[in-house]
């Protein structure tokens, strides 16, 4: 059983950015909007058959994980809102 697709606009992603990177299963990072709150989602992992919220580690100049005073890694707001 299979459902149909929307039928109106209104229900669709709109795609702002597309990064393009092939290994394994991913195939590039997007960002889109989400409506009606209006976020921005950006860096989603986009998979062949899925995509995921962004989960990419902050890194400093010299390529080490950022780390709060706790040791637990710091990840880049997802969904900034917009202006």
């Amino acid at each position: 059983m299979s459902a149909d697709p929307p039928s109106d606009s209104s229900s669709r992603l709109q795609l702002l950015e597309w990064r393009p990177l092939h290994h394994k299963t991913l195939r590039g990072f997007a960002t889109v909007p989400l409506a009606p709150p209006g976020l921005i989602v950006c860096d989603l992992p986009v998979h062949r058959l899925f995509a995921l919220m962004p989960g990419k580690p902050l890194f400093d100049k010299d390529g080490q994980v950022l780390t709060d005073e706790y040791g637990t890694r710091k990840y880049p707001p997802g969904a900034p809102a917009r202006s």
